[in-house]
C-alpha cells in the first residue's frame, strides 16, 4: 500500500507532466472486464485498465467509471446529459476486493504490447489523471468507461479497431436484456429513448462486447491478447429477480383503472399529458442524443391535457380537430411501436387511450344523427 500511496503522490497535479515512474521490462498492461451487478449503474458491467510492474512494486487500476453521487442536482444532470464522470486510480488489490464483495465476475486480458507501447499508455493515463483532464461528460453509447478505454488503446495501437462483429439488432434491442430483472426501469428507459437507439448497433460500447472484440484483435499478425484469466467467478448470480407477469398485471390494472372510469379519467389524462410534456422537454434540451426525436410523445401526448375539457362542452369544431389529431397520433405510434421490442410495456396505455378515442367517436357519431 505504501508504494501505491507514493504513486498517487507522483501523479498529483504537481507531477503528472513528468511521469515519475519508468516501467520495467517486466511490466504488463491488461484490460479488466467486470460483470453486471444488481444496482442500476452496474447493469452493463465495467471496463478498467490495469498496469502492473513487480520491479517498481506497482499494481494500479485506472477506472473511467467513477462518479460522485453527492454531485449537486445529480439526477437532473444525469437526465440533462452533463453529468461529469472521471478517471480515478486505485490499487489492484482494492479493486478486486470491491468486485469480489459485490459478487461480480472479473476477467483479465493481458495485452501483447512492447515496452514503448506500455510506457506510452501509462504516461497517457497519468496525464489524464490531472485535475484538468480527468473529467468527461458521460454518454450512454458514445462516451463511457468502455469507449474511454478503447480510445486509450487506439492511441498506442492505431492499427487495432476494436470493432465488434456486424449485428442485425438495434441499440434498443441490445439494451433490453440487461434490464430483464427491472420491470419498471426497463419500461421507463424504453419510453425515454428516442428513435436514435433503433438504428443498427455498430459501436463497441459495452464491456462484454469490448472483451470479445479484444479477443479477436490482432497486432502484426499475432493475437493482441496474450492470456485471458478469470480472476473472480461468482458462485451464484447477483442479478435481481423480477416477477414480470405480476408486474404486468399490476400495470394493466393501474393504467386501465386510471383511464377507463370516467370519474378517474381526468386524473389519468393529466398524468399522461404532463409526462408527455416532460418527454418533449427532455427530447429538446437533453444532451443525450439517445432521447432525441422520441416517438413515445405520440402516445404520451401533451394534448391529452386539453382532452380533459371534453366534458365541458368544448367548441364542436375544436373537439373534432382534437379527436382526429389524437386518433392519427395513436395509430401512427401503434404502427411504429408494433415493430419494437418494448411494445408489451406500452400496450396497456395504447388499449386504454384507444378505448377513450373509440367511445368518443361513438359519441360524436350519435350527435350527428
Amino acid at each position: 500500500m505504501k508504494y501505491f500511496i507514493a504513486f498517487l503522490f507522483f501523479i498529483s497535479p504537481f507531477g503528472w507532466s513528468q511521469p515519475a515512474i519508468s516501467l520495467s521490462p517486466a511490466a504488463t498492461v491488461s484490460v479488466l472486464t467486470c460483470g453486471t451487478g444488481p444496482e442500476l449503474y452496474a447493469l452493463f458491467g465495467h471496463t478498467a485498465i490495469r498496469v502492473s510492474d513487480p520491479v517498481n512494486n506497482l499494481d494500479v487500476v485506472f477506472n473511467y467509471g467513477t462518479f460522485d453521487f453527492n454531485t449537486e442536482h445529480f439526477a437532473l444532470k444525469f437526465v440533462k446529459g452533463d453529468l461529469q464522470y472521471m478517471l480515478s486510480a486505485e490499487s489492484f488489490a482494492d479493486f478486486l476486493t470491491t468486485y469480489t464483495f459485490e459478487n461480480r465476475k472479473v476477467t483479465e486480458q493481458v495485452l501483447d504490447l512492447n515496452e514503448a507501447q506500455r510506457q506510452a499508455l501509462f504516461n497517457h493515463l497519468l496525464v489524464n489523471m490531472d485535475e484538468a483532464n480527468k473529467y468527461y461528460t458521460y454518454k450512454f453509447i458514445d462516451d463511457n468507461c468502455t469507449t474511454r478505454a478503447i480510445d486509450q488503446l487506439r492511441a498506442i495501437v492505431p492499427t487495432c479497431t476494436f470493432k465488434k462483429k456486424p449485428v442485425n439488432y438495434s441499440y434498443r434491442s441490445q439494451f433490453f436484456p440487461y434490464f430483464h430483472a427491472y420491470f419498471l426501469e426497463n419500461m421507463g428507459i424504453n419510453i425515454m429513448f428516442g428513435s436514435g437507439v433503433d438504428v443498427p448497433s455498430t459501436r463497441t460500447f459495452l464491456p462484454d462486447e469490448f472483451m470479445q472484440a479484444l479477443s479477436n484483435e490482432t497486432k502484426q499478425g499475432k493475437p493482441l491478447v496474450q492470456t485471458t484469466t478469470v480472476l473472480f467467478n461468482p458462485s451464484t448470480s447477483s442479478t435481481a429477480q423480477s416477477n414480470h407477469l405480476l408486474n404486468y398485471l399490476l400495470l394493466m390494472l393501474v393504467v386501465s383503472g386510471m383511464l377507463i372510469p370516467e370519474k378517474l379519467r381526468p386524473i389519468g389524462l393529466t398524468i399522461i399529458g404532463l409526462f408527455g410534456g416532460l418527454l418533449l422537454a427532455i427530447s429538446f434540451f437533453s444532451l443525450h442524443t439517445e432521447v432525441h426525436n422520441n416517438p413515445q410523445i405520440l402516445l404520451f401526448n401533451p394534448l391529452w391535457l386539453f382532452w380533459i375539457k371534453w366534458n365541458l362542452k368544448t367548441v364542436k369544431w375544436l373537439r373534432h380537430i382534437l379527436l382526429i389529431v389524437m386518433t392519427i397520433s395513436l395509430l401512427t405510434y401503434f404502427i411504429w411501436v408494433s415493430q419494437k421490442i418494448h411494445i408489451w410495456y406500452v400496450l396497456p396505455f395504447i388499449w386504454s387511450l384507444g378505448f377513450i378515442l373509440f367511445r368518443s367517436w361513438q359519441a360524436e357519431i350519435r350527435l350527428l344523427k
